[in-house]
Formats: C-alpha cells, sequence, structure tokens
C-alpha cells in the first residue's frame, strides 16, 4: 500500500468532517455517553481495522 502525497491527504480531509492533521496523523474524536456505548463503538471499528489491516492508535479516556 502507497502513501498519498500531502496534497492528498488534505483533499481528502476536505471531505470528512470532523477529521484533522495532526503531524503525520488524522485525528477524529468521538463523544459517547457511556463506557459501554464507547467500547462497542471501538470493538465494532476493531473487525473494520482488522479487514483492512489497518491498526488504529487509539485511546479511551473519560472526561467529565
Amino acid at each position: 500500500m502507497s502513501s498519498l502525497s500531502d496534497k492528498q491527504v488534505n483533499l481528502q480531509l476536505e471531505e470528512l468532517p470532523g477529521w484533522q492533521r495532526e503531524g503525520n496523523a488524522i485525528v477524529k474524536t468521538y463523544h459517547f455517553s457511556d463506557f459501554i456505548e464507547a467500547i462497542s463503538f471501538m470493538n465494532q471499528a476493531a473487525f473494520h481495522a482488522e479487514a483492512l489491516e489497518h491498526h488504529p492508535e487509539w485511546r479511551n479516556t473519560l472526561t467529565w
């Protein structure tokens, strides 16, 4: 799999609401009503990521 150029990444980000670039990464923050909802989302996303052979760096943090 080849990498996208900076220009290609920026063009793609224009069509991805809520996503932004941080260094060499693209990031998006999601907010859930509780821990179960958050971890359920992460579990579902993990199956899609595995199918794409993409293993994102992610974290689940609690904010009050």
